[in-house]
């Protein structure tokens, strides 16, 4: 699971693109895991995953007919939502949100002290991997 992430998070950083192949192996893996127990946590997931990210995109489009998330974005946490259930993407959004954030506000006032900033974009997906792995060290250990 984690190469593939990581193959996501290097496709994302050099191509901004996510591949649907990949979401496509990210859900199967949840199907393979579903039991009747756990469907719920598994829709919810992949609900909490996906709907956020949307609203967003869907705001920026309405609102300033830019858009500030990629759809691959909203796939990818979507899927690993119906993978990890509600629980687990909650923390990932939190950890990735902040790692992003973080990463966001030290480019920002380095491109500030050379005064040439035009605005960047970042890929989400890498923050997305490492949140995943920190929240779920102990599996990949």
């Amino acid at each position: 699971m984690i190469l593939l992430l990581i193959h996501i998070s290097l496709s994302d950083i050099q191509y901004m693109i996510i591949p649907d192949q990949h979401i496509l192996m990210i859900i199967l893996l949840g199907f393979l895991n579903l039991n009747s127990h756990n469907i719920f946590s598994k829709l919810a997931g992949l609900t909490a995953g996906a709907l956020p990210f949307f609203i967003i995109l869907t705001a920026g489009i309405l609102l300033k007919k830019k858009e500030y998330i990629g759809f691959g974005d909203i796939k990818l946490m979507g899927a690993l939502g119906f993978l990890l259930g509600y629980v687990e993407i909650f923390n990932i959004y939190l950890l990735s949100g902040l790692l992003s954030g973080t990463s966001f506000i030290i480019l920002a006032l380095l491109s500030f002290k050379e005064k040439n900033f035009k605005g960047f974009c970042l890929p989400f997906a890498p923050f997305i991997t490492l949140s995943l792995f920190f929240c779920n060290f102990k599996q990949f250990v």
